[in-house]
């Protein structure tokens, strides 16, 4: 288990300064001689405006990133969970979830969502040949 806090108080000339902070609690869970390798992260996140936003690594499938930026008012929580089932072949999945303590919707156009809620599910198989 570990646990991180960031800071960041962000200020343009003349104007008043705004505040970001980001907490990160990460828990790891492999047996020894277990194919399971599981991931987790509680983010609780707070920040004055997108100027103060704070970016964060997470975990993933193979071949892939995420970097989110953390602003508003809120929360994150995602599992990742491994399985190798044989040494040629692997499944991955990611669950995440993240709660908005002060939005009606999430992003804007044809990519916004009504409520305050946004969840994903990522998952793949891997065939080495």
């Amino acid at each position: 288990m570990k646990s991180k806090l960031e800071w960041i108080n962000y200020q343009e000339e003349k104007e008043s300064a705004q505040n970001g902070m980001l907490f990160l609690l990460d828990v790891l869970f492999h047996p020894e001689h277990s194919p399971v390798k599981i991931t987790g992260r509680f983010s609780r996140f707070s920040s004055g405006s997108w100027d103060s936003r704070i970016y964060a690594y997470e975990n993933s499938i193979p071949y892939t990133f995420s970097v989110p930026a953390f602003n508003n008012n809120g929360y994150r929580i995602y599992l990742l969970s491994s399985v190798k089932i044989t040494s040629l072949m692997g499944f991955w999945i990611k669950i995440g979830h993240t709660h908005y303590y002060n939005l009606e919707s999430i992003g804007s156009g044809p990519d916004e969502i009504k409520g305050p809620n946004l969840s994903e599910i990522e998952a793949m198989i891997r065939i080495k040949f």
